[in-house]
């Protein structure tokens, strides 16, 4: 694959790294390879690699609570309770009791927990574990083949996909349609509520419905390297381009995209070349050399950063420009769910809590007309008045409803406008 010359590369100009209020430093001597944030902005998490694998576990403050050896994977729930995936599975509390370890498993390379802990399901290379909040297994998938999994927030549906290109769907740990979709998935990504499942073939992204009928693909420049999606189903995906300069493998441009979940493209950006890389999400050359990308979003969509390589970039929505770092090398970075909080990990072990300043901003309102046909106690149909602002729509698992708030009253609302209060 070509890769462009420097000089016709689009560049952008960032507001600098001194107008980020940075919150605290903390160093390790690990290679910091992944960071998270807890759903409530608790709790900092840092997965460290150096002498063995660690994660290591903050408050907001900086504060080191625990760390616990022999863990490489990581995730809260909103009730902060904590699944560590590794040599096994383990459930903690937030300020490290262990309330449960399960043995029986091979390498646990990637932890789920739902939303308020009813699920913990760990991710082998080839199999996967469903455990109840108590420990038991629930259910136990064994492929040929590598896999990926992505699960929706209350656990109950499990998207899987092979390396061969089969994707499964999964509805309470009960296999409910299978899809032949041809080439690797990967990345794979499934909404909040359960309805989309979003994943990567090369080039192509391709999003499922939960009864298994393709809605949409979209063609990127270069190979899809991470997905995400939203709370209210906006979907960020980064995409590169890798080629060769005298026969070594390189890493080209990196692409951005951001479209809504009917396959609309809002705004596309080209990040520059480099040769370096991250440490979350990975796609591998012809040579068999893995780079790694990561895109992380707020859970409204508002604010979407994106690591590449010793670069972090912050974009808004509407595909503003807002902010870049190149101090260190950075593995990692997530963004909270509020998007008031930026978590940074590095290659030399600096883990750093940033403070985003345009989440201060008073929220932007905007005043829209709906149509709502009331099924409660009335069938006519009335057009009400409703504000909303960036932080009160929730999505209903499963449910094709999502919770809008406005001024103390609370309607379901389905994709096509109409709503019950």
């Amino acid at each position: 694959m070509k890769i462009l010359p420097y000089s016709i590369i689009l560049f952008f100009v960032f507001i600098s790294l001194v107008q980020f209020e940075s919150q605290w430093v903390y160093n390790t001597e690990d290679f910091i390879n992944e960071v998270e944030i807890s759903p409530n902005s608790s709790y900092i998490a840092a997965i460290g690699t150096s002498n063995g694998e660690r994660v290591y576990v903050f408050n907001t403050n900086g504060s080191l609570l625990w760390k616990r050896d022999d863990a490489f994977s990581i995730s809260f729930s909103k009730n902060n309770y904590i699944a560590v995936g590794g040599k096994g599975i383990a459930l903690l509390t937030g300020n490290g009791n262990l309330l449960w370890e399960y043995d029986n498993t091979s390498r646990i390379n990637r932890i789920f927990i739902s939303r308020y802990g009813e699920r913990v399901i760990g991710v082998g290379e080839k199999e996967a574990y469903v455990l109840d909040r108590n420990g038991k297994l629930i259910a136990q998938f064994k492929f040929n083949e590598s896999i990926r999994l992505s699960t929706s927030s209350c656990g109950s549906y499990i998207a899987i996909g092979t390396e061969n290109g089969t994707l499964y769907f999964f509805e309470n740990e009960k296999l409910i349609w299978t899809r032949r979709v041809g080439g690797r998935i990967y990345p794979l990504s499934i909404s909040a509520d359960g309805n989309y499942i979003v994943f990567g073939i090369g080039s192509k992204l391709h999003v499922f419905g939960s009864n298994g009928k393709l809605l949409w693909s979209y063609s990127v420049d270069g190979s899809v390297v991470d997905v995400k999606l939203s709370e209210n189903n906006y979907i960020a995906v980064e995409s590169v381009e890798i080629g060769e300069i005298l026969g070594s493998p390189t890493v080209g441009t990196t692409h951005i995209y951001f479209l809504d979940k009917n396959g609309n493209l809002l705004w596309s950006k080209i990040l520059s070349p480099t040769s370096y890389y991250s440490f979350s999400s990975a796609i591998s050359d012809a040579s068999g050399v893995l780079y790694y990308f990561e895109v992380s979003m707020s859970q409204d969509g508002e604010f979407i950063i994106t690591v590449v390589g010793n670069k972090i970039y912050l974009f808004d929505r509407e595909g503003k420009a807002l902010w870049e770092s190149e101090v260190g090398e950075w593995s990692s970075g997530k963004i909270s769910r509020d998007g008031k909080l930026i978590v940074i990990g590095s290659q030399s072990g600096k883990i750093e809590l940033l403070f985003n300043r345009y989440a201060e901003t008073p929220e932007k309102t905007k005043i829209v007309t709906k149509t709502i046909t009331e099924v409660l106690n009335k069938t006519e149909t009335s057009t009400i008045i409703v504000t909303e602002t960036k932080n009160d729509i929730k999505s209903v698992c499963g449910s094709g409803f999502i919770i809008l708030i406005s001024c103390g009253v609370i309607f379901l609302m389905k994709d096509n406008g109409r709503m019950k209060k």
